[in-house]
């Protein structure tokens, strides 16, 4: 009888998203966005405290798209619409569906469905306080209205670097990725390399916000970074420089 109960509690408990070897297949992902998307994005909204003007999540392969980066597995576009890519690229659905002895084997991953969802719900939140400003005539600073997807060098400075930080910063928050690695670079070549982009922007992105954003919270954390000049290479190396300036 106890073998029994435990077999049921064991599939009551167990997702229905498809699998193959392992992970996501492309029709789970399709089925796992269209089945939670919505309640992900009230999670996502009760989390910062605020409701989208409106949001848009399909599922296509990414692969199929104009300057297509083999590190992205989401991409949003400033129309509200939020694409997640069905790739075989995923670690599982969701952190909590992966267990624990798995987890310890990374220090630091995003590769969820869930995590890739909001990390794009991220930079369409991230868009509209930039409106939002605008609307009300609060400063925004010009480097905000429009971001790169590769580090500039010299002392050029580095929105896309604070934009994607914040990203990773609300995943890891909302405990939807594995985020124990706090890695920091040691020179600002390590942070032009074009090689160590994901480690620049999204791992150290996320622990050079993370002390700001728990000081001042999400929203008025993005209102200050937002109004200020973006930290250039330096800056990024040295985070007290730019923390030390904005205002």
């Amino acid at each position: 009888m106890k073998i029994i109960i435990t077999i049921l509690l064991l599939l009551l408990f167990q997702n229905n998203y498809e699998y193959k070897n392992g992970i996501p297949t492309k029709d789970g992902i399709a089925n796992y966005v269209n089945e939670n998307k919505d309640d992900i994005v009230q999670e996502f909204e009760l989390f910062v405290g605020q409701k989208f003007f409106d949001y848009n999540i399909v599922v296509d392969d990414l692969k199929d798209y104009q300057d297509y980066d083999s590190l992205e597995a989401g991409r949003y576009y400033q129309d509200f619409d939020i694409i997640i890519s069905n790739e075989l690229k995923y670690l599982d659905y969701e952190l909590s569906f992966m267990p624990k002895y798995k987890q310890k084997k990374y220090s630091n991953n995003n590769k969820f469905v869930k995590a890739v969802v909001i990390h794009e719900l991220s930079h369409l939140y991230f868009n509209e306080i930039k409106l939002e400003m605008q609307e009300k005539r609060m400063h925004v600073h010009r480097d905000y209205h429009s971001s790169s997807s590769v580090l500039k060098p010299k002392t050029i400075s580095n929105a896309d670097f604070i934009e994607e930080g914040i990203c990773e910063y609300i995943v890891c928050r909302m405990k939807q990725s594995i985020c124990d690695n706090n890695y920091k670079p040691k020179s600002v070549e390590e942070i032009t390399s074009i090689d160590n982009q994901y480690n620049i922007k999204y791992v150290y992105g996320r622990t050079y916000l993370t002390e700001f954003l728990n000081k001042y919270g999400i929203k008025q954390g993005l209102l200050i970074l937002l109004s200020n000049e973006p930290p250039n290479n330096t800056e990024i190396l040295y985070p007290e420089l730019y923390f030390g300036r904005i205002k």
